[in-house]
């Protein structure tokens, strides 16, 4: 296929099934968001609110785009920042990656470090950033954007349910909630039997896209709207350990994924057997391994 643009390449990723499970009555697949162009599923979200941006003319030009990130969105911004000619500031916090900060320094983006999570950059952004000079910035505020949740319900939920219409359970992490929010409502509108299994991270376990939430991480406008309309048919909470082994276990499989997918994919586990969950299930996989090996190789 030829693209005419680097930004066409976002999203429509492929779907791979992989023979995970002894169990002949499951068929397991995997949507490789790592497949997007800075291996993140949150290139969808980073476009989607930009474009939006420039469209609506909040975005102006000269203006820096702006906005707080535990690295995987920090990458999205500095990346497309970059070829539609935008300068980029981002805020990043203590799950920053060493490969991603690099990822964003390549793309000329400028670092700031600041607080433990990202709602304290993104509050920094908006109280501290913006205030001292508005017209300097353009802040995308991805915690609160509901472009974020958006661009899933139009785009990666139905990618989902065009390649395999009989879905029985999805499963995704919990970050900001974004893809969350906007594919479970999609697969719920349209088909009301498919399990959505929302992933988190267990205390004490810092994996980037999964949030702590024992251990007070934010709770997004998109994970409270998840919670009142009762979207997730179940809860998984993965250790660190679960999700390192289930990510090498992935990498023997061929899968190149970073702690993301292999928290998700033990959560998804977790989830068949306390559901009793068969068919087809799908992990969303929203990482890749090439911004994680600081981590991966250890």
């Amino acid at each position: 296929m030829i693209y005419n643009t680097f930004t066409q390449m976002i999203g429509k990723t492929p779907i791979v099934k992989l023979d995970l499970l002894r169990d002949s009555s499951i068929n397991f697949y995997f949507k490789l968001e790592g497949m997007n162009p800075t291996g993140s599923i949150k290139d969808r979200a980073a476009f989607s609110i930009i474009k939006h941006k420039i469209e609506t003319g909040e975005l102006k030009s000269g203006q820096r785009l702006l906005d707080a990130s535990s690295g995987s969105f920090a990458c999205s911004i500095a990346y497309i920042g970059k070829i539609l000619g935008y300068p980029v500031t981002v805020v990043t916090g203590t799950k920053m990656t060493k490969d991603k900060l690099n990822f964003v320094r390549y793309f000329e983006a400028k670092n700031i470090t600041f607080g433990r999570f990202t709602i304290d950059g993104n509050r920094y952004c908006s109280d501290t950033l913006c205030k001292t000079d508005p017209e300097k910035y353009c802040f995308l505020d991805q915690l609160h954007n509901w472009k974020n949740p958006e661009t899933h319900y139009t785009t990666t939920g139905p990618e989902i349910l065009s390649e395999i219409p009989d879905i029985s359970a999805v499963a995704m992490s919990l970050g900001s909630g974004g893809s969350f929010n906007g594919v479970s409502r999609y697969i719920r509108n349209k088909k009301t039997d498919t399990k959505l299994i929302s992933v988190t991270a267990a205390s004490n376990t810092k994996i980037p896209g999964v949030g702590s939430f024992i251990d007070g991480d934010y709770i997004t406008p998109f994970i409270d709207d998840i919670e009142k309309k009762n979207l997730s048919d179940y809860t998984a909470v993965v250790s660190m350990e679960d999700a390192v082994k289930r990510t090498y276990e992935l990498k023997e499989k061929g899968l190149y994924v970073g702690f993301q997918t292999g928290c998700v994919c033990q959560g998804m586990l977790d989830a068949i057997k306390e559901l009793n969950i068969s068919g087809n299930v799908l992990v969303l996989s929203g990482d890749s391994g090439w911004k994680n090996t600081d981590k991966l190789y250890t």
